[in-house]
């Protein structure tokens, strides 16, 4: 689901010129019908306080919108929609609560790219028409599986009769924004897949798998990962939630793919949101902990102990992660329960120092000290490979991977290729249940000795279907090919390299 920020444009215009009132915000979709083909649904919420209402001829007031949906493509307009969108009548302007009132609307519309322009005029204010231009591409072609937007969801119900808000025999009631306050408990979306049967075959399986992943470093979360498996179809309906208590505070993406039974991705689509959960108790049960007597007693430097959690990071579970991130939050209040006759920096170090502990006497409580000294060893092996003038080791991809992992089976490099960059393929016999995984890592610079991470089949990673064309991007132009494999080049080995691993 795309999101025009109407919302912040009226804001802005309304304080500048002291004239715009109206405050709407505005969302759309794209779908495609075997019948119709490609359409784009829009949901429009109203703020029912900031409009003009008129007194009708039956003694009630309402407000009246006039909403110009425009679609234009190379000074042309393609399509366009006039509605008049009318709130619910009230019986006395300074006494009854306004609400807010919606419009949901229906646009059939070829492929390509347009302009979107809208304008919303409020027909009882003397203000001028409030307008947003946004650039779309809708693209469904018939040769290659796809997902439609994702639409975030407040309510589905099976539908007794067909209306606008109505597909595929549900009413599908829009959620107007992307942000999730702390008082809505669960985040719900809509999507659909296509050409699947056409593609895979009449009556075969593949996975569609949703998640929420950070929006900063791309790092799924684990605990809000779900997945189920389909039989093929023309059109399949997706219908997703979860339970958002304990997501903390922060930006995301919602992702949505869909994957053959090999976990090959074939399709994806995401959409950003945002959450604010203040009142989420993070889990500090570490910080009740006595580390007397105990090998972190002895690690007393600030910078040391950050430098150490900080090493942790790949190894991380999500709630550890939180609770790590929630030690270098510039809350005082945090520490002040722990001991406050210490300063604030003492209490830090104590706090980190507990962490510490809790995190090495989880992973082995007879000899926590050993098990980290067994750790620091592969990180300062990893600084030692993998680290570049910009970049420490454990920072790196490989070195994540290595960290999170352990050391591959087995490593195919070619440095000197003519026809593509640098890149080594790690081949896994066996990683968290999954058989026989590989990572494909490759050096855009072909100088320093950062790699980055170009595709994987671990479930979690990052999985790129075009990584044969991306790594022989010096060589090809992107997009030249429609194929999700390059054109074979003569001394490369990279697809032998990842089908046979050596």
């Amino acid at each position: 689901m795309k999101r025009i920020i109407i919302t912040l444009s009226i804001i802005l215009f309304s304080i500048v010129t002291t004239q715009a009132s109206v405050r709407a915000f505005l969302t759309y979709t794209t779908y495609y019908s075997p019948t119709e083909g490609a359409y784009m649904e829009t949901y429009m919420s109203v703020n029912g306080k900031s409009v003009k209402y008129k007194k009708s001829e039956n003694g009630k007031y309402k407000a009246t919108l006039e909403l110009l949906f425009t679609f234009e493509r190379n000074d042309s307009i393609i399509s366009f929609q006039k509605i008049e969108l009318n709130s619910p009548e009230i019986s006395d302007t300074t006494k009854e609560l306004t609400t807010d009132f919606v419009s949901v609307e229906r646009f059939v519309i070829p492929s390509g790219t347009f302009n979107f322009n809208i304008s919303i005029q409020d027909i009882n204010a003397k203000e001028p028409p409030i307008e947003s231009t946004e650039q779309i591409t809708i693209n469904y072609p018939k040769s290659k599986i796809s997902l439609s937007g994702i639409q975030l969801v407040s309510n589905i119900e099976k539908s007794e009769k067909q209306g606008t808000m109505t597909k595929h025999g549900y009413d599908i009631f829009p959620y107007y924004s992307n942000f999730y306050p702390d008082y809505i408990n669960q985040i719900t979306c809509y999507f659909e897949t296509y050409n699947t049967k056409t593609l895979l075959g009449e009556n075969k399986t593949y996975i569609v798998r949703y998640y929420l992943e950070d929006a900063n470093t791309h790092q799924k979360m684990g605990a809000f990962v779900k997945q189920k498996r389909m039989k093929t179809s023309e059109v399949d309906i997706n219908f997703g939630n979860f339970n958002i208590v304990k997501l903390p505070s922060g930006n995301y993406n919602l992702v949505t793919e869909v994957l053959d039974t090999n976990e090959h991705v074939l399709a994806f689509n995401s959409v950003f949101l945002q959450r604010s959960n203040p009142k989420l108790i993070i889990d500090n049960s570490f910080s009740k902990l006595d580390i007397s007597n105990t090998f972190v007693e002895r690690i007393t430097n600030f910078d040391t102990l950050r430098l150490y959690l900080d090493y942790l990071y790949p190894i991380l579970d999500d709630q550890e992660r939180i609770a790590r991130s929630s030690i270098f939050m510039d809350q005082k209040q945090n520490y002040d329960s722990i001991l406050i006759s210490l300063d604030y920096k003492k209490q830090k170090i104590f706090v980190m120092q507990q962490f510490f502990f809790d995190f090495w006497n989880k992973r082995n409580s007879l000899k926590p000290e050993k098990e980290w000294n067994k750790y620091l060893e592969k990180v300062n092996t990893i600084n030692q490979k993998y680290g570049s003038l910009n970049q420490k080791g454990y920072l790196s991809d490989r070195g994540r991977v290595f960290l999170k992992y352990g050391a591959p089976n087995s490593i195919s490099a070619e440095t000197m290729g003519a026809d593509s960059y640098p890149y080594e393929i790690w081949h896994y016999y066996q990683i968290k249940g999954q058989g026989n995984r590989k990572f494909i890592f490759y050096n855009v610079d072909r100088v320093s000795n950062s790699y980055e991470l170009l595709h994987s089949d671990v479930f979690g990673e990052i999985n790129e279907p075009e990584w044969e064309k991306i790594l022989r991007n010096r060589r090809e132009s992107p997009g030249g090919h429609d194929s999700k494999t390059a054109d074979p080049a003569w001394g490369d080995h990279s697809r032998d390299y990842w089908n046979n691993p050596r």
